[in-house]
Order: C-alpha cells, then sequence, then structure tokens
C-alpha cells in the first residue's frame, strides 16, 4: 500500500489482519506471525511514551501502530479522536524507504 509517507507500507494488526491475498493458509500464517513479531519485536522502531499530568500523546494510524503497555497503577483517562482518511491502496510505482533515501542520498 501507499502510505502517507509517500513510501511503500504494509498495514499488520494482529486484531484487523486475518489473512494475506494469494497465497496458501499456511503460508499466510507463517508470514503472519513473522510479521506481527517483527512489529513487536523491534524497540528501534517503539517509542515508549512516559505519562505525566497533564500529558498529551497524539498519533496517525495511518502511519503508526499503537499497542498499549499496562505497566502504570494510577488511574488514566483518555478520548480518541478518529479523522477520515483515504482508503489505502496499491500502488506498484511507490518507491520504498531505503529506495527514497538512497536517492536522496546520492544527490
Amino acid at each position: 500500500m501507499r502510505s502517507v509517507t509517500g513510501w511503500k507500507g504494509l498495514f499488520i494488526n494482529k486484531a484487523f489482519t486475518k489473512r494475506i491475498n494469494n497465497v496458501t493458509k499456511d503460508e499466510s500464517d507463517y508470514l503472519l506471525n513473522y510479521l506481527h513479531a517483527l512489529c513487536h519485536n523491534n524497540f528501534d522502531m517503539q517509542l515508549r511514551f512516559k505519562w505525566t499530568k497533564n500529558a498529551v500523546a497524539i498519533w496517525d494510524n495511518r502511519s503508526t501502530q499503537h499497542s498499549a503497555t499496562y505497566d502504570y497503577v494510577e488511574a488514566r483517562a483518555g478520548d480518541r479522536a478518529c479523522s477520515v482518511g483515504e482508503k489505502p491502496y496499491l500502488d506498484p510505482t511507490t518507491t520504498g524507504r531505503r529506495e527514497a533515501l538512497a536517492a536522496e542520498a546520492s544527490r
């Protein structure tokens, strides 16, 4: 899919992504398990937000994943606002992050 950055993107979410099209169920299960582990275990791709009094956290679900860690004891309250965005689509001419950054570095 083409992400908001203009680069190739992959939407994967354990709660919503159930199957990869055009592969067998076994292949799909294997790939999804790998991708879920990749997203969950790569700490260099994660941000830990430290909640403090009056803190505000904002993220864009089109290009990030939210995963709550319940490592607190204090009561918290929050509101969620969702915007209406474009439906993801496959653009085969889109470059990936690696290609885009390499092209930028060669200029």
